[in-house]
C-alpha cells in the first residue's frame, strides 16, 4: 500500500533554515497537536545530542512532520559528517554515533527514520535529495530543509 502526500509546508527544493525557522513553521503553528509537538521533541533529544558532539556538520530534514498532517508519523533526517570530523571524535563519541545506526531502536527513542552520511561523498548528498525531494509518487516535486552548521 502507498503511503498518502500530505501537502508539504515547504515549496519544492532545499530550504536552508535554522532549526527555529522549523520549528517556527512546522511546529508551532500546530500547538494543538499534540502528537507533533512529541515526534518534535524527541527528534530534538537526538539532534541537540549529535550536533553537541558533531559541531560541524549539515543535517537534512524530512518526514511528515513538515507537512499539513495531523499527528505526523516521524521526522525523517540525514545528517553528513566529514571523515576528519569524525577522526577528530573521541572514541566515546564515535561509539555514540555507532549506536544510532540501529534504525529500529533510533526510530523508537526519538521517533526519526536517521541516517549517517559522509560529507566527503557528494553522491549521499545526491541520494539524498532525490529521496526527499519527492513524494512517494517519485514525480511529484516537494521540498525539504537543509540546517547546517560549522
Amino acid at each position: 500500500m502507498r503511503k498518502i502526500d500530505f501537502p508539504s509546508l515547504y515549496s519544492p527544493g532545499i530550504h536552508e533554515q535554522t532549526m527555529q525557522q522549523v520549528e517556527g513553521i512546522a511546529v508551532k503553528p500546530f500547538s494543538a497537536d499534540i502528537r507533533r509537538q512529541e515526534v518534535w521533541r524527541r527528534f530534538r533529544l537526538l539532534h541537540d545530542t549529535v550536533t553537541a558532539i558533531v559541531p560541524r556538520c549539515e543535517w537534512y530534514i524530512n518526514g511528515s512532520i513538515l507537512t499539513t498532517k495531523v499527528g505526523p508519523d516521524d521526522v525523517d533526517a540525514s545528517v553528513f559528517i566529514r571523515q576528519s570530523v569524525l577522526s577528530a571524535m573521541s572514541a566515546k563519541e564515535r561509539d555514540y554515533l555507532k549506536t544510532l545506526r540501529d534504525r529500529d531502536s533510533t526510530k523508537l527513542r526519538y521517533l526519526t527514520d536517521f541516517f549517517i552520511e559522509s560529507a566527503d561523498d557528494p553522491n549521499r548528498r545526491m541520494y539524498w535529495r532525490g529521496v526527499f525531494g519527492f513524494c512517494h509518487d517519485s514525480i511529484t516535486a516537494k521540498g525539504f530543509v537543509s540546517v547546517q552548521y560549522g
